[in-house]
């Protein structure tokens, strides 16, 4: 009885084929670098995040502050006339974030 090597066969060819692009191919992207650049990269990415996640926090400050106004004004909207007019008053536009 014979057994199918074929599986096992393209397998390793795959897996050759893919050792040997990790092996030359894959550069590593701070290859080169110093201890130095490196940690300016990094700190330069660690500041790009933190003001990115500040936009955010400010963000959805704003967006809530929005939404707590619309329903605020949607309450008021079905009491009298004056103070649905107050409420729409009150409706104030939001900050936008500005881009990091």
């Amino acid at each position: 009885m014979e057994e199918n090597n074929e599986p096992k066969g393209w397998l390793t060819i795959i897996l050759v084929i893919a050792l040997i692009w990790a092996i030359f191919f894959h550069k590593d992207k701070y290859e080169g670098q110093t201890a130095e650049e490196w940690f300016n990269y990094y700190d330069y990415e660690v500041a790009i995040n933190d003001e990115l996640r500040d936009a955010l926090q400010e963000a959805n400050y704003n967006i809530e502050e929005a939404n707590s106004m619309i329903d605020d004004a949607k309450w008021y909207a079905w009491e009298s006339y004056e103070e649905m007019g107050e409420a729409l008053d009150s409706l104030d536009n939001v900050e936008t974030v500005s881009e990091p």
